[in-house]
């Protein structure tokens, strides 16, 4: 997190918590981590996608990975996903279909109905 993140989580830190125990909550994130991973969509932030990696700072093209994470949430990053892709249509997004299946997946793992496996 960022420091002005810190600063503001940091304020409702006991909130957030109480919160994140309450509540399933999932959070969904994005990274674009290698030049394989850049669509042309991504030209008007690539100067603050490029400025963000070479801080050091993982994220989609547009906010720090770290950013959409809620604190004290599971969360799924998906590697090669930019800001929109998992929520936009178009031709660089996924397909009506395709976003209702990532949903109801989505939603099957907070619910407990489904467990993630790792490779």
């Amino acid at each position: 997190m960022t420091s002005l993140q810190d600063c503001l989580v940091g304020e409702r830190l006991d909130r957030l918590e109480a919160l994140g125990r309450a509540f399933p909550i999932l959070s969904v994130a994005g990274a674009v981590d290698s030049a394989d991973d850049l669509s042309e969509h991504l030209a008007v932030t690539l100067p603050w996608m490029l400025w963000m990696r070479a801080e050091g700072i993982r994220n989609d093209g547009l906010v720090p990975t770290g950013s959409a994470v809620l604190p004290f949430s599971d969360y799924v990053v998906f590697k090669g996903t930019d800001h929109t892709a998992l929520v936009s249509g178009g031709p660089l997004g996924l397909s009506a279909d395709h976003r209702a299946l990532l949903t109801q997946a989505l939603l099957a793992l907070v619910a407990g109905e489904a467990t993630a496996t790792r490779h």
